[in-house]
């Protein structure tokens, strides 16, 4: 596990937007994010795959909705969601770990860990960003998207408990994101570190570059 400072931040973040293709959120407002964590004394740490206990658990914090949607400056509804998540499962979530590649939502990620005095994990299960929620190695590894939670700007808190496919997912969070203003944060796909070794994109576990090696793949 290593302490990421503003320099491997912000190198994280702008790799993160040219990887994610023109998605993924803002890069301006995912620096503002960390750098205000950072400014109120919060720690970012990025743990390796492979040291991940396999009975620990592990869930992606992230916003949904559309591109024109404007987030206010001081957005947290994605880490109102973790929180309910958590709440809701009843168990400590070990680390987060980020649902695309992006300026925004590799942000989230790292943000709700910071916020939540936990790591996230090097790694993630796109590669870059994408539209819909199906898109990724946890759908092609079959794992459950649910349970899942939401959190408006409103600060309204909504718990899938079940949902049919992530197919469905798509369409009800999307749906909900309409409703509240044009995004949410929602939080998912809470599996154990055993199943994230097996439905996660693997890493290098080190780089000939300066900084971590998230985004530096086999």
């Amino acid at each position: 596990m290593r302490t990421l400072d503003k320099t491997d931040l912000e190198h994280m973040l702008l790799g993160s937007t040219v990887l994610g293709t023109g998605g993924g959120g803002e890069l301006a407002d995912g620096l503002d994010r960390v750098n205000d964590d950072l400014a109120n004394g919060k720690e970012f740490r990025l743990l390796s795959l492979d040291d991940v206990p396999d009975d620990a658990l592990i869930a992606s914090p992230y916003f949904c909705g559309s591109l024109t949607a404007e987030l206010s400056a001081d957005a947290q509804e994605d880490l109102l969601a973790f929180q309910a998540l958590q709440q809701y499962l009843g168990r400590d979530i070990y680390a987060t770990v980020s649902t695309e590649v992006g300026g925004g939502n590799t942000a989230c990620a790292l943000s709700v860990a910071a916020n939540m005095g936990i790591p996230i994990v090097d790694g993630d299960p796109v590669g870059r960003s994408v539209p819909e929620l199906q898109q990724s190695t946890f759908f092609i590894n079959q794992v459950s998207i649910a349970p899942m939670a939401l959190a408006t700007q409103f600060r309204d808190v909504i718990i899938i408990k079940d949902v049919t496919d992530s197919f469905k997912a798509e369409k009800l969070v999307r749906s909900i994101a309409v409703a509240s203003g044009g995004y949410l944060g929602v939080t998912d796909h809470p599996q154990t570190g055993k199943g994230l070794k097996r439905s996660i994109i693997a890493i290098r576990a080190a780089s000939p570059f300066r900084g971590p090696s998230l985004m530096i793949r086999v």
